[in-house]
């Protein structure tokens, strides 16, 4: 079991992540002014980098980050920790992907935002909040959560963790370059899968335990 400590400073990122993420989702359903501005202010910024090599190779590159692959990185990941480590940590990881999507798949369908007109791939469905970087985010968080912390090498700890992090925000910017997501759509999935681990963690230190292993 991994060791997670601090719950009054976790409590309040996750009260904060969650409501910044309903005023977002709010504001995107309402058609707000100054979001729509943003997000194509940042469309506008990156079209002078727009070119077909580019768009090509980011295509391809971006099928990393799409839903069901991350899934299955993340029953890997799962798998990995309930064989190698500890059964509970790896159905709670598990777990708490399937209900972190679930929840994700509701908030697509109450805000139904549409997908921007001009993308560059196809995409289908609802754009808020990106599926690409919401199933990332979870795949990291379970790593980072249940997996690094058990590795011994400090200096291979950090530098998973540096490009872990730098892999959701590439991915995050595929999206939007690509246009299949607004900028906020990809905030969105990052708040939203923030508050929910958070919650996770929460409910993990009430009816699971601590041991040796994760320092907050």
């Amino acid at each position: 079991m991994i060791d997670i400590q601090d719950d009054s400073r976790r409590s309040a990122r996750a009260l904060v992540f969650i409501i910044l993420f309903l005023i977002l989702a709010f504001l995107v359903k309402t058609g707000n002014g100054l979001v729509y501005g943003f997000d194509f202010a940042i469309q506008r910024i990156l079209q002078p980098i727009t070119f077909p090599a580019l768009i090509g190779l980011i295509h391809l590159v971006t099928y990393l980050g799409c839903p069901p692959f991350a899934f299955l990185l993340t029953i890997g990941a799962s798998a990995w920790i309930f064989f190698k480590y500890d059964h509970i940590d790896g159905i709670w990881a598990f777990g708490t992907t399937i209900v972190c999507m679930g929840v994700a798949f509701i908030m697509k369908h109450v805000v139904a935002r549409p997908r921007p007109l001009n993308k560059l791939a196809p995409a289908d469905g609802f754009s808020f909040p990106s599926g690409h970087v919401f199933t990332t985010m979870l795949l990291v968080l379970v790593v980072l959560t249940f997996i690094l912390p058990r590795m011994e090498n400090q200096d291979r700890r950090q530098m998973l963790r540096v490009a872990l992090i730098c892999w959701v925000i590439f991915i995050a910017f595929t999206r939007i370059y690509l246009r299949d997501h607004f900028a906020t759509d990809t905030i969105g999935s990052a708040l939203l899968a923030g508050g929910l681990w958070e919650v996770s963690l929460l409910c993990y230190t009430k009816f699971v335990g601590t041991s040796k292993y994760f320092k907050s």
